[in-house]
């Protein structure tokens, strides 16, 4: 229920997000399949063997969180895998967060990570590093990521991946589009990620 989208639709300036809201007037928009991207991750997760599978997320507040929660939870459902609520931790987006929060998470026998970005990987990783040393290397990793950074990480790790240049140049396209008056229903966009292992 963003104020600024509201604000900037009442004023008739062009404009475009990276994500979507939840507001009844529609908006120009570019996306990821969040949900796709959650579900994907999850998949990989349980096809590779592993069935304690944590969702490390942002705030339950963003739009793309419970897209990604939903995404999660189907993966499980058609696994035949039970929800446990305990699995899943909304953090800020910030490594030492993750880091901190890898002590709950081995005590309900996670096997597996699905964290929402790089950042919150990278501190789950380091967590479980200083925690079991190299014992660690027996945990699954997933994430949703727009950079080629795991491919420089001395670990196994499965990403749902949209290039972050490509995205910016579709929110460039999108934007172009609403200064050339384009009506909103040709301004919405929303993409499907791209599993990658490492």
């Amino acid at each position: 229920d963003d104020e600024r989208v509201k604000l900037l639709n009442q004023a008739n300036i062009p404009f475009v997000t990276f994500g979507r809201t939840l507001l009844a007037k529609q908006h120009p928009y570019f996306d990821i399949d969040n949900k796709d991207a959650a579900y994907q991750g999850t998949c990989e997760m349980i096809r590779l063997g592993y069935q304690r599978i944590t969702l490390i997320e942002a705030n339950s507040d963003y739009t793309f969180v419970s897209q990604r929660v939903a995404g999660y939870k189907q993966a499980l459902r058609e696994a035949d895998i039970q929800f446990d609520s305990a699995l899943i931790k909304h953090l800020d987006q910030c490594a030492p967060q993750a880091y901190a929060a890898v002590d709950s998470l081995l005590s309900v026998h996670v096997d597996a990570f699905v964290c929402a970005n790089e950042l919150l990987f990278m501190g789950a990783r380091a967590g479980l590093r200083n925690a079991l040393g190299d014992q660690c290397d027996r945990f699954g990793f997933s994430l949703r990521s727009g950079t080629n950074l795991c491919a420089y990480l001395n670990s196994k790790i499965s990403t749902s991946f949209y290039s972050r240049v490509d995205a910016g140049w579709n929110l460039a396209d999108i934007m172009l589009q609403q200064i050339a008056g384009a009506p909103v229903s040709e301004s919405q966009a929303i993409v499907k990620t791209a599993l990658r292992n490492f």
